[in-house]
């Protein structure tokens, strides 16, 4: 069995046969005709069906699983930044950290699993982080566990495809912002996380 994390910016998804390099296409119908890939933050995860019927969200191991990150950003001083809201199946919510040095997230799947393939939702370009490694493994410390990919790339659109550089597995996984302002710093902004079997 082979597990697919799902964090998205950019790429081709496969989910229960449906091998897509357009998401919009693959978890499409008529209720998606409008909305483009830069309004991907807009559809409701739980309601997109690819054409066996199954929606994304019956696949995703990461939702509504317990996580963490370094700290907790709001925005114009409020805390809406909680970790949750990157597994909670919405992409209008958005966990956010605070402008620090190398800020993390992490999700628990309560066991252990293959890991390929991390797909990340944004708000927007903007927000989309570049620099980050993801992080596999079964350590609750998120610098001890195996990096499945680093990525450095500036992301076109607010969908990513992640591919690990090996199939790895874990219970732990984990993303940490290389830094986005000249300083080194800067603050992970995650829509939603999706961690799905392929």
């Amino acid at each position: 069995m082979c597990i697919a994390l799902t964090l998205i910016i950019t790429g081709a998804i496969r989910v229960h046969g449906c091998s897509c390099p357009d998401f919009m296409k693959c978890f499409g119908g008529s209720d998606m005709s409008s909305y483009s890939e830069d309004d991907i933050h807009l559809i409701p995860l739980r309601n997109l069906r690819n054409l066996t019927g199954s929606t994304l969200m019956d696949f995703n191991y990461a939702l509504e699983k317990p996580c963490k990150q370094s700290s907790t950003g709001g925005v114009n001083g409020s805390m809406e930044g909680d970790s949750s809201y990157a597994v909670d199946g919405d992409f209008k919510t958005c966990s956010r950290t605070d402008v620090e040095h190398r800020p993390y997230w992490q999700v628990n799947l309560n066991k252990v699993r293959q890991i390929r393939k991390v797909i990340l939702i944004s708000k927007d370009t903007h927000t989309s982080p570049q620099r980050f490694d993801v992080h596999v493994g079964t350590s609750p410390n998120v610098t001890e566990n195996q990096v499945c990919k680093r990525y450095h790339s500036v992301p076109s659109t607010p969908l990513a495809t992640i591919f690990c550089e090996e199939d790895l597995s874990g219970r732990y996984v984990g993303i940490i912002l290389n830094g986005t302002n000249e300083n080194g710093t800067g603050s992970l902004v995650l829509c939603e996380v999706i961690i799905y079997q392929e």
